[in-house]
């Protein structure tokens, strides 16, 4: 970033599992400057406290050459929207018992938003990537677990309880032994590594790569216990894209996440998806809908997403 002084811009922190970026984003949705820092889970007070030290330095070098109107918050767990309080998270071990948007607010002395992740990302797609053609469309994230964010006629769904797009709690019933479980539990990274150590501990398998990027390149080679991992994982999505299309009429599906990052793992959907489209469906209901991938990128996609939490806050505001 350049001495010069910047336009309105928007500290943006982005809150994962393996780490936390914190940037200045402008309200136009480009990034100025961010740095990043490993996450760990922690009590609120001790998160708190790391996130201030990492944050104050960065601050401090830039609060001259900015005009920062705002911060916004993108983490992962449940979030109270309304109260603009965190109610649980695998990041802060005690989340509910610390108001960080008061916290943030009063130590940078600009208003603070919070919300989901998986939220976030979408308004960012919302506010400046597919929104600026769709008013309809969804985020589906398929990384460690399996989420998604709704935008139906220009506004983002919450819900009742911001439960929304919580896809990965959504039954079913296996074939192989009729439990039923959650869609998570197989189409998601956790849910492969699930299916990895249950075929695993069969009397028939044999050692099985783990990671999806592993499990992936056996299935290429042809290991019929990879294949049957990620043919699983295929099949439930396949038909839950089919179904939130039957049930919502979306019409465009954003694919984000470390599973579907792979070309390779995105045509086989797209092809299941023709196929059982092909076979069940008629007339109107046949698959016509649009998937693609966000056009800034995974890296950027969740820093830009919690900026947009709070341009977007602010924009419904005034």
């Amino acid at each position: 970033m350049s001495n010069k002084i910047c336009p309105a811009c928007v500290l943006g922190v982005d809150v994962g599992g393996t780490k936390i970026r914190y940037g200045l984003v402008s309200t136009e949705g480009k990034i100025l400057a961010w740095e990043e820092y490993e996450s760990h889970s922690l009590p609120a007070d001790a998160w708190i406290k790391t996130l201030f030290s990492q944050i104050d330095p960065f601050w401090a070098r830039y609060r001259s050459v900015v005009t920062p109107i705002a911060a916004g918050m993108g983490i992962r767990g449940s979030v109270d929207h309304l109260r603009q309080r965190l109610r649980s998270s695998s990041v802060i071990l005690d989340a509910g018992s610390c108001d960080i948007c008061r916290m943030v607010s009063e130590r940078y002395g600009i208003p603070a938003f919070i919300e989901n992740d998986v939220k976030a990302a979408t308004l960012y797609e919302l506010m400046f990537g597919v929104g600026q053609r769709e008013k309809t469309f969804a985020c589906v994230n398929v990384g460690t677990g399996l989420s998604m964010g709704l935008v139906l006629d220009g506004k983002l769904v919450h819900g009742m309880n911001n439960n929304a797009g919580e896809i990965g709690n959504m039954l079913f019933q296996r074939c192989d032994n009729g439990k039923i479980v959650s869609i998570e539990s197989v189409a998601s990274g956790q849910g492969m590594e699930l299916e990895r150590s249950r075929l695993e501990n069969s009397s028939d398998s044999s050692r099985i790569p783990r990671g999806g990027r592993s499990l992936a390149a056996a299935c290429k080679s042809g290991d019929p216990f990879a294949k049957k991992i990620i043919d699983t994982l295929i099949l439930q999505l396949a038909l839950l894209l089919l179904n939130l299309e039957a049930g919502f009429d979306i019409g465009t599906y954003i694919l984000a996440g470390g599973v579907m990052s792979d070309p390779w793992m995105r045509e086989r959907l797209c092809a299941e998806i023709t196929t059982l489209s092909a076979q069940a469906q008629k007339g109107v209901f046949k698959w016509n809908a649009r998937i693609a991938v966000s056009e800034l990128g995974a890296g950027n996609v969740g820093l830009c997403g919690s900026a947009c939490v709070a341009l977007y806050k602010l924009r419904n505001v005034t």
